[in-house]
């Protein structure tokens, strides 16, 4: 598939990095064309406002990432941090999912979507998606993690979503997923990029 459909993407995101660049991000959200689709514009706006903007270094790569011969597009930092992913639908660009601190993603060897989110230190989330194979949603593999705080018990409550459904987990269980899949930081995930997700970097 050509690449050059997401060109319209691309231009937005460079607009994106040059107004961090320009201005204080945080006094700078009017600033935008209006030929950008709002939207996807303030999503990757906040999403690209990640460690030291000013020494950030931003750009893209492809990946067919459910094995059907088409390309899709993954916004991330040179040190493999995924901004967010791109797809191809009837020739137009699908934001299929995006990522800042509080969610962070990586790719496995095998394609699979790894996705860590938070909403506080006792609701959390690990996630294993791949991308359907119509590239319009994220299907949900495996999941595990925290719902909550449990005050009367006083304890965590963990839970696993898997084939057989929704199930609330012991803390031992939970102790051997978290040791086989940990919670991912955007540190961890970017390492995780780095070491299997075979992308090329390409620089803005």
């Amino acid at each position: 598939m050509s690449t050059n459909k997401y060109e319209t993407i691309i231009d937005m995101y460079k607009e994106i990095i040059n107004i961090h660049k320009l201005y204080n991000p945080n006094e700078s959200y009017e600033k935008f064309s209006d030929k950008f689709s709002k939207k996807w514009y303030r999503e990757i706006f906040n999403a690209t406002l990640i460690g030291n903007v000013s020494n950030n270094s931003y750009g893209y790569a492809y990946s067919d990432l459910n094995g059907d011969g088409k390309l899709e597009l993954i916004l991330m930092l040179e040190d493999y941090t995924i901004i967010a992913i791109f797809s191809m639908t009837n020739g137009t660009p699908f934001m299929i999912d995006v990522f800042d601190s509080k969610k962070t993603c990586y790719i496995d060897d095998n394609k699979t979507i790894c996705i860590s989110g938070t909403n506080g230190a006792d609701t959390w989330s690990y996630s294993e998606y791949m991308l359907s194979s119509d590239e319009t949603k994220l299907e949900l593999l495996f999941e595990y993690g925290s719902e909550g705080y449990d005050s009367v018990n006083n304890k965590n409550i963990y839970y696993l979503i898997s084939k057989n459904g929704k199930e609330y987990i012991s803390n031992h269980r939970f102790s051997e997923l978290f040791v086989a899949k940990p919670y991912l930081s955007v540190t961890d995930a970017a390492e995780k990029n780095q070491k299997a997700a075979q992308l090329v970097f390409i620089s803005l």
